[in-house]
């Protein structure tokens, strides 16, 4: 029994990062166990841990749950986040000397 937490711990410190591509339910037991327990929902871009991949199916950890998930669910490139685009003001208007648009809203020092 000991040997097999051991195990568990060193498959843990090796665990590899993949990301959720297609929305599913993370599932307590391998697909051929019927029937199976939810254990809760992975949404897209998700990042999850890998414990164990088994052909189609992998063993992940998403914070404390431990559960399966089709292999086609998940992906090893992390997601690109697209940058919101640059603040603006409108023609006309001006910012009063010292502030900038990236700056935190505050008067500035003297003030």
């Amino acid at each position: 029994m000991l040997s097999l937490l051991f195990l568990t711990f060193i498959n843990l410190a090796f665990a590899e990062d993949a990301w959720v591509v297609n929305a599913t339910e993370l599932v307590r037991w391998p697909s051929s166990v019927s029937p199976n327990a939810p254990v809760r929902s992975l949404e897209v871009n998700d990042k999850v841990e890998v414990v164990l991949r088994d052909g189609a199916q992998v063993r992940v950890r998403k914070g404390i749950d431990f559960g399966w998930v089709p292999a086609t669910a998940l992906t090893d490139k992390e997601p690109v986040v697209e940058t919101p685009p640059a603040l603006e003001l409108p023609p006309g208007l001006e910012l009063p000397p010292g502030l900038e648009l990236s700056s935190p809203v505050a008067p500035p020092a003297g003030q």
